[in-house]
């Protein structure tokens, strides 16, 4: 066979194989809608040999997460089931650790490389974990707030979040998608923003990365004020330096800048009413 022929051959051999082992990666996904404040996922990985999730689940160490079986992808009417995960076993109950946080790996039949969307359904015949419109075009950019927060030093990080406030007093709430107090406390906290709203009070939120992002973006939809999620090193810092001993933490700055009131715990609309008030009188 002559050398040019047989270079020629080789060359289409190694482009097939290239082809055929194409991968494509996207980190942070974006999504239309989840139906679970537990689950996100952090990469999606398509090859010609398997579709793999990233995950992370976030609860109290009283939860259990399971997995199971019949869980699949959902893209252009057609199902790719689930065939293994790495960490937690399927169709077994997985106790969260006292972290309140894992990560974990499914592997599904794969996607077409050239696949846009998806569905994520974790089972047809039981109320399971459901992620809609995994969007495999663009990688979520996040909160350019965030984005602008993490530039500065961990020592500058609760000032750089007040900041734009200076000279009102300011609620912090420091909260978490997972923590069923902070729900029933914002929603009892209604008629107190109603009351403060023609005052000099904002309403600052603070989340982390343990509150997964696309339940945080859907619950913040329906919370007026301003909101943060904070990185996992950013909320480990501000917990610490605030001394957040749990969520809900509440903590009233006056229109100095200065601490006039934490707690641990929602103390009741009175208490919170109280102390605002005392605030905007200093």
């Amino acid at each position: 066979m002559r050398p040019k022929i047989l270079l020629t051959i080789l060359l289409v051999v190694i482009g097939l194989t290239a082809q055929a082992q194409q991968i494509k990666i996207i980190e942070q996904p974006n999504a239309a809608y989840t139906d679970t404040r537990m689950l996100e996922i952090s990469k999606v990985t398509l090859s010609d040999t398997a579709t793999i999730l990233d995950m992370k689940a976030f609860s109290t160490p009283t939860n259990s997460i399971k997995i199971v079986s019949d869980t699949y992808l959902l893209a252009d009417g057609k199902k790719y089931m689930i065939r293994s995960s790495e960490v937690i076993e399927l169709d077994l109950l997985f106790w969260m650790p006292q972290s309140g946080e894992i990560r974990f790996k499914l592997i599904f039949d794969p996607l077409p490389i050239e696949t846009t969307t998806f569905d994520f359904i974790g089972s047809d015949s039981d109320d399971y974990y459901t992620i809609y419109g995994v969007d495999l075009m663009e990688e979520s950019k996040g909160n350019k707030d965030n984005e602008e927060i993490k530039e500065g030093k961990h020592d500058q990080l609760f000032q750089n979040l007040i900041k734009p406030f200076e000279g009102k007093v300011i609620l912090v709430d420091i909260w978490a998608t997972w923590c069923g107090p902070c729900m029933v406390a914002n929603l009892i906290m209604q008629p107190i923003k109603v009351e403060f709203a023609e005052k000099d009070v904002v309403f600052l939120y603070i989340a982390g990365e343990n509150s997964p992002e696309i339940a945080w973006e859907n619950m913040i939809a329906d919370m007026q004020g301003v909101h943060h999620r904070l990185s996992a090193e950013q909320w480990d810092y501000l917990c610490d330096s605030l001394n957040v001993r749990g969520v809900p933490t509440y903590i009233i700055i006056d229109r100095e800048g200065n601490q006039s009131y934490h707690t641990v715990g929602f103390p009741g609309v009175s208490k919170i009413r109280r102390e605002l008030n005392q605030a905007l009188n200093q």
